[in-house]
């Protein structure tokens, strides 16, 4: 009995110190899981610097064994400075399930983080993250279970972030960007899913939000992707803009409000295949120059894509269209806005690139629209500013595509608020030299255009309405273009200096001028398209010139269509040697002029004498020797001395003895040049040229009363003329006031 009962003594001390053993040991390990989030806490904390080279803080950890979950709250990463934060959440949940693992997967039940902050800096070389990202050493063996075919099985379902911040500073561009209310939801994403569904959302500055939502599908390796976003404001992205258009363009600020819906169809094995389509808008933009001037405004700028396939270089547009857009052109003393803002691709290059294929591109535009435009332009280079508006600018394309050949373009603008542009214009873009152009300018006021004749002309225009109806019809080897010209009513102001322009520009514009104050010009333009030389702006412009040069040289051609008269009636006024009195012929074509002055009161008639010296003052001193002659020696007092001098032969002795004519080779003249002597037959002579400058003035001014500021009466230089101008006569001219 003694034995039994020992034995059973003993049984039951080794019973009860197993017993106390597993209880001991189960307490330890439920103490040591108990204590396991304090302890990993504190290790995290203490020993983070170490581990990453960042401090970290960790306000609660928890773990629960039965979900297998762990809980992070109130997480911060530290910036190197020990300060700053670089990341931080008010708390992570990951809900691990660890039968998956079973079967090969890593499972998550959920994976929650709210209120996540992450703070990224770039100074222009290193972003603040770049130490951690060297963290990893490339050469370990990757540990993750794979299958037989490479693949990682995996599940995450209920993915959820919650309330994000992204602040995003940038020194070298000197932009921040704050991305607010960030949210994520993925329900399930798996490696045997076929379809996964994700949405991102989050506000991007004071007032712009972005959503993003996505369809993976795993099988067939594809994607989708809707990205709205809306009210983005541009004005932190004007840095990166202004930074890199530097090789384009030159500008310094950019702002304005952006939105869109696109969506994206992506291939995950290809990543450059990617379809575009959806539609994107600009609103209240503006893009301003160097000197923070703006230069480009638009309302709206609102694209709308049809398919842009990057894959095949394919990229069809539906409609682009410019709402209220404004552009301002300045033309100073040394190029003009423009220019300076777009030097960058203007100047020449020393080396030229290699031109990119562009054999398999294809574009195409189906509507291009400018609705309400405005251009404002400004000419500084002149002795005023010239200021004019084209407004109101409405333009429609269509089917724009690199193989279009035919093109329709549809304008309408209106003029500085005094007149119209109207027209249509189809152009070939395999051929920009064939072409086709109708446009009309109607009612447009040419005070506005005062400065450039002040400039050029020195005269202002104080009056006058412009029209003009441009036909153009163009191919490479031919170029029909007709120009109808009609001005009404145009006035210049007087004269303010000495014109830059030497073709008589104003004459020529004045004499044009019908009865009712009409100017029509009817101007054929043509040429050869295929010259290397050829310049359509050029050669119109140049032809106008001529056309009004031809006009202010040969005046009186124009003037006598006007006024129903023979223009060889007016452009001089022929004499007979020795005729000191206007005959009935002359006072006809004196007539005739001042018609011209009670229809054009402006002009002055310039009279200018010639004659045939030797041969006028032969035939006065012949008369003027007779008429001594008779005074002395004729008793007849009844005909007119006129008259006698007439009767009298040259053969007649007794006269030929008065002048003292001996028997040698003198003719009469010379013989009565010798009786009278030089001087006085030059007094003769001079005062011969006066009477008939005298009979010119006198009969205008005295009897047609045209005033004398507007007369001109002169005698050439009669020493150098040529045989063929040694004719008694007055050329008349015509000049303005």
């Amino acid at each position: 009995m003694n034995d039994t009962t020992n034995t059973n003594k003993i049984m039951k001390r080794r019973f009860k110190k197993r017993y106390l053993f597993l209880l001991v040991f189960t307490a330890l390990i439920a103490v040591s899981m108990f204590f396991l989030s304090t302890f990993l806490q504190y290790y995290l904390i203490k020993n983070s610097e170490k581990m990453i080279g960042r401090k970290i803080d960790v306000k609660e950890i928890h773990i629960n064994y039965l979900k297998c979950s762990i809980d992070l709250k109130e997480f911060v990463l530290y910036e190197k400075s020990r300060t700053d934060t670089f990341v931080a959440f008010k708390e992570l949940l990951i809900d691990y399930d660890p039968l998956n693992l079973f079967s090969h997967e890593y499972a998550f039940s959920e994976i929650k983080l709210m209120e996540p902050t992450v703070n990224i800096g770039y100074d222009g070389k290193t972003f603040n993250f770049d130490d951690l990202t060297k963290l990893g050493d490339s050469t370990k063996k990757d540990t993750v279970q794979k299958n037989a075919d490479g693949s990682v099985r995996y599940v995450l379902k209920n993915v959820h972030l919650e309330s994000g911040r992204v602040k995003y500073h940038d020194e070298l561009n000197h932009s921040n960007l704050d991305m607010k209310d960030l949210g994520i939801n993925l329900p399930l994403i798996s490696w045997d899913s076929r379809q996964a569904d994700m949405g991102l959302a989050f506000k991007l500055g004071e007032s712009g939000e972005v959503i993003i939502g996505a369809d993976v599908n795993q099988t067939a390796r594809t994607y989708k992707l809707n990205i709205k976003t809306n009210d983005i404001d541009l004005a932190p992205l004007k840095n990166y803009f202004v930074n890199y258009s530097k090789d384009y363009c030159l500008i310094s600020d950019v702002a304005g409000k952006f939105f869109s819906d696109v969506n994206i169809i992506g291939d995950m094995n290809h990543p450059t295949n990617l379809v575009v389509s959806g539609q994107t808008s600009i609103k209240n933009c503006v893009i301003k120059d160097v000197n923070k001037k703006p230069f480009l405004l638009a309302d709206n700028a609102s694209v709308v894509f049809d398919t842009l396939d990057m894959g095949k270089f394919s990229f069809k547009i539906a409609k682009v269209v410019l709402t209220g857009p404004q552009l301002a052109v300045v033309l100073e003393k040394d190029k003009s806005n423009l220019e300076k803002i777009f030097s960058p691709i203007m100047a020449p290059k020393k080396m030229v690139a290699a031109a990119p294929d562009t054999s398999s591109l294809f574009y195409q535009v189906k509507n291009f629209m400018i609705i309400n435009g405005k251009i404002s332009f400004a000419d500084l280079t002149l002795e005023r500013p010239f200021y004019y508006d084209l407004n109101k600018m409405n333009i429609t394309m269509q089917n724009i595509n690199p193989k279009a050949t035919d093109i329709p373009l549809d304008f309408d603008v209106n003029l500085n608020n005094s007149g119209t542009f109207k027209g249509t214009y189809k152009l070939n873009m395999l051929n920009p030299k064939d072409l086709v152009f109708d446009g009309k300018i109607s009612n447009m006021s040419l005070i506005s255009f005062s400065p450039y004749t002040e400039h050029f002309l020195a005269r202002p225009i104080t009056k006058g309405i412009f029209n003009y109806h441009c036909k153009l019809k163009m191919n490479p080897d031919k170029l029909d273009n007709l120009n109808l010209i009609r001005v009404d009513k145009m006035e210049f102001g007087k004269k303010n200096g000495k014109p830059l322009v030497k073709a008589p520009v104003n004459l020529a514009l004045y004499i044009l001028k019908d009865k009712n104050d009409v100017i029509n010009i009817e101007l054929p333009v043509d040429g050869k398209p295929s010259d290397p030389n050829f310049k359509l702006s050029k050669i119109i412009w140049t032809t106008l010139e001529n056309f009004l040069v031809k006009i202010a040289l040969s005046p009186f051609k124009a003037i006598g269509s006007l006024f129903s008269t023979n223009p060889e009636d007016i452009k001089d006024i022929p004499f007979v040697f020795m005729q000191d009195s206007l005959d009935a012929k002359q006072q006809k074509t004196l007539d005739l002029l001042a018609e011209v002055h009670q229809k054009k009161p402006d002009f002055v008639y310039n009279f200018t004498q010639k004659s045939d010296v030797v041969k006028e003052k032969e035939g006065l001193a012949v008369y003027e020797a007779k008429s001594r002659f008779i005074k002395q020696n004729v008793a007849d007092t009844i005909n007119p001395l006129a008259a006698k001098i007439k009767a009298l032969s040259d053969k007649d002795t007794a006269f030929l003895v008065f002048i003292k004519a001996n028997a040698d080779s003198l003719s009469l003249p010379k013989h009565c040049l010798n009786f009278l002597g030089n001087p006085t037959v030059d007094l003769l002579f001079q005062g011969l040229l006066a009477k008939r400058e005298k009979l010119i003035a006198d009969y205008l001014h005295l009897k047609k009363n045209i005033p004398m500021e507007c007369l001109v009466v002169k005698t050439a230089d009669l020493r150098d003329l040529t045989e063929e101008l040694k004719q008694p006569k007055f050329d008349v001219e015509l000049s303005l006031k």
